[in-house]
């Protein structure tokens, strides 16, 4: 249901026994937990409900005893995806990042949508020394948690092997270190007079791992240099395109990697925005990432009607021909393998039953919503 008129909840179904919860807004959604019944004392319709924003339950007026609606029926609120959006696993925008919602992916809301409070974070830019990887990192997030830390390390140049112990001979080999790994110096540096290179006792920021390191061999190759104007991630955290904090990720630092700073920390502060929970989790709603959802569509460019959800080895139906209407049966699902949105629909036609791309793996749009307004016109 969806208030038409802005309406008390409270507490209990009799009115005269009931204090107040909270009022609700015209343009609200709810969810019906308890079936309609009529107080016989003042002839009201009453339905108990939990407002979708702020997941509050009580007891709500239906109807007045002169005729008057205050909530009417409306569909299930779906919201169609417009524009890669994260998906993040808590109510915070800050919270651990679980994927990216695709464009022509559905979205059903079960919770909200509730505004964050406003927020805070300090950001840099810089480049993973890893991969050279260069973008956008947040050094402390709105909730104070801290990614990076500035940290003399050792700093891995050419990849070599730690070992348990300092005399190479004798030692076993741990595993390999990779370029770019940082280290903490635990013990050393150390001359090897023997063999003429330099040894020491380090530990792994990404594992753990504790063993000797050759720094330098007798040629003079450097494997490791310590230096102590890079920062080390202390937690995953997302290298972002852009400076926002909701921007698109390239990758996530892992703990333990090294991220060269060129610029900040600068501060940003927004407005939180405003966010609705899926079923994996919660997004942010900007003006262009979504859009109201219907099960209509209508194909503007030829696809295949197919049997089964997997895209490959699939059989064929029939074509879907360009300006045919289809009717959603599922809720779009991103498939993985082949990067395309599929779903399963029946045509108007002749009402086949199959699945069918909404948007292949390049992004081309092959089925598109039809909005009620433009349902209307047409």
């Amino acid at each position: 249901l969806h208030c038409v008129k802005d309406i008390a909840v409270t507490t209990t179904f009799e009115v005269k026994d009931s204090k107040t919860v909270r009022k609700l807004q015209a343009g609200e959604v709810v969810q019906v937990i308890e079936a309609e019944r009529v107080d016989d004392s003042t002839g009201l319709h009453r339905v108990k409900c939990r407002a979708l924003s702020d997941m509050k339950e009580g007891w709500v007026t239906l109807r007045g005893n002169q005729g008057t609606a205050f909530l009417d029926r409306c569909r299930k609120p779906y919201l169609h995806c417009e524009e890669d959006t994260l998906i993040n696993k808590a109510f915070e925008s800050a919270s651990k990042e679980l994927r990216i919602m695709k464009p022509g992916e559905v979205l059903q809301v079960l919770e909200g949508p509730r505004q964050e409070p406003t927020l805070q974070s300090q950001r840099v830019r810089g480049k993973a020394i890893k991969d050279g990887k260069q973008g956008w990192v947040t050094i402390t997030d709105s909730s104070g948690n801290v990614n990076l830390e500035q940290a003399p390390v050792l700093l891995c140049k050419q990849g070599v092997a730690i070992t348990t112990t300092f005399d190479i001979g004798e030692g076993k080999s741990l595993r390999k270190l990779t370029v770019g790994e940082a280290l903490q110096i635990l013990e050393g540096p150390q001359k090897d007079t023997n063999r003429n290179f330099t040894r020491i006792k380090a530990r792994s920021r990404v594992d753990g791992t504790e063993g000797w390191v050759t720094m330098q061999g007798n040629q003079g190759t450097s494997y490791v240099e310590e230096t102590d104007s890079l920062y080390v991630c202390t937690q995953e955290a997302a290298l972002q395109k852009a400076f926002g904090t909701d921007s698109i990720a390239h990758r996530k630092l892992q703990v333990g990697e090294v991220f060269e700073v060129a610029d900040g920390p600068k501060a940003e502060t927004r407005d939180g925005y405003f966010r609705v929970k899926g079923p994996e989790g919660w997004v942010s709603l900007k003006s262009t990432n979504f859009k109201e959802w219907t099960a209509q569509y209508r194909c503007s460019k030829g696809t295949v009607l197919t049997e089964t959800i997997e895209l490959k080895g699939s059989k064929t139906i029939r074509q879907i021909e360009v300006g045919e209407c289809l009717e959603s049966l599922e809720t779009p699902v991103f498939e993985q393998a082949s990067g395309a949105v599929r779903m399963r629909v029946r045509a108007e036609r002749d009402g086949a039953v199959g699945f069918a791309n909404i948007r292949d793996g390049q992004g081309t749009v092959l089925l598109a919503p039809v909005m009620e307004d433009e349902g209307q016109e047409s």
